[in-house]
């Protein structure tokens, strides 16, 4: 075990060192190092991609990281991946079989196995839908065990892996893809997307429809390369029928008559908006002027610097609708 330094291990680059750092290449090796950690007294904490969480400017103890070997495709669009892979890297591997199933999910940092925490998905597409099971550590026990996609309790961009942080770690999954699907092209852009690709419906194939995500997330948001960023700071909330017909009473321009449309769900970024953040800069941090949505690092941002300004928007968005704004990345 060694020293690791995590500031270039999360896509938030905030500064961050653990006091160890190990490398998980395999069931057995997550066994033995668990039963080495817990004879030691050590605390553990399992990062994956770093694309979805707040770190603190210490970690105490050990942290894991998973290993990356390649996926198995197996027949019939069965998939059994570590849970180290890169989702993104998936994306593009099930793609250039042909599987269905996973495209709209193209360009989502993190990596495979720490996707289900939040059940992450974009544009109409989860990652539940094509999870078949699960091989899960229990980091209280050490007993690992395989979940059925029921035991994971998903619900959007949630799921019991989330309700309980810190319990799980998500070694492995196994997917149900297919050879044939249909391909949802319902978001605003998708289809424009592929034209420009030259693309038509009738020849369309999962590599096609993740190259058109691919360009449009290029478009609409900051590559956390450049500006580092968690993608969406929010959730979007969803309102039961009582508090949407309170919010088309005050902002009637805001809620509009989509409340069956979207099942109660409201537009996070439209709030934001609307309640004057976007594009605002408070020190090394602010809301991105490509998307509302986004809580940008632009330069030495510090965990309390974020939590200051998330802190701010959640206030302002809810003295103006009555709204409260959930985050979406975890506090480690």
């Amino acid at each position: 075990m060694r020293p690791l330094d995590l500031t270039c291990a999360n896509t938030l680059g905030l500064p961050c060192l653990a006091d160890h750092g190990v490398t998980i290449r395999s069931l057995s090796e997550a066994t033995a190092s668990w039963r080495s950690l817990r004879g030691q007294g050590l605390r553990l904490t399992v990062l994956g991609g770093g694309s979805n969480v707040l770190l603190p400017p210490r970690l105490r103890g050990v942290v894991w990281r998973l290993a990356a070997p390649a996926p198995r495709l197996e027949r019939h669009g069965r998939v059994e991946v570590f849970g180290g892979v890169g989702l993104d890297a998936l994306v593009h591997s099930v793609g250039e079989a042909g599987l269905w199933g996973m495209e709209n999910l193209a360009a989502i940092p993190g990596t495979i196995g720490a996707a289900p925490v939040q059940n992450v998905g974009a544009y109409g597409q989860s990652l539940d839908e094509v999870i078949e099971a699960l091989e899960v550590l229990d980091l209280r026990t050490g007993q690992i065990a395989r979940w059925s996609r029921a035991q994971a309790a998903f619900a959007y961009r949630d799921s019991l892996f989330r309700r309980q942080p810190g319990a799980y770690c998500i070694l492995s999954l196994r997917l149900r893809l297919h050879l044939k699907g249909t391909a949802r092209l319902h978001y605003d852009g998708v289809r424009e997307r592929l034209e420009t690709l030259r693309v038509s419906e009738a020849a369309l194939r999962p590599l096609h429809l993740s190259a058109a995500i691919r360009a449009l997330r290029r478009e609409k948001l900051p590559d956390w390369h450049q500006y580092p960023n968690v993608g969406s700071f929010f959730k979007n909330p969803v309102l039961a029928q009582a508090a949407w017909a309170r919010l088309q009473a005050r902002a009637p321009a805001l809620a509009m008559d989509r409340y069956e449309r979207t099942g109660g769900k409201l537009s996070a970024a439209q709030l934001i908006e609307s309640a004057g953040w976007r594009g605002r800069r408070r020190g090394p941090v602010g809301m991105a002027q490509r998307h509302a949505l986004v809580l940008v690092n632009y330069g030495g941002a510090t965990r309390a610097d974020v939590l200051w300004l998330a802190g701010s928007v959640q206030a302002s968005v809810y003295a103006r609708y009555g709204v409260r704004l959930e985050r979406e990345p975890l506090m480690l």
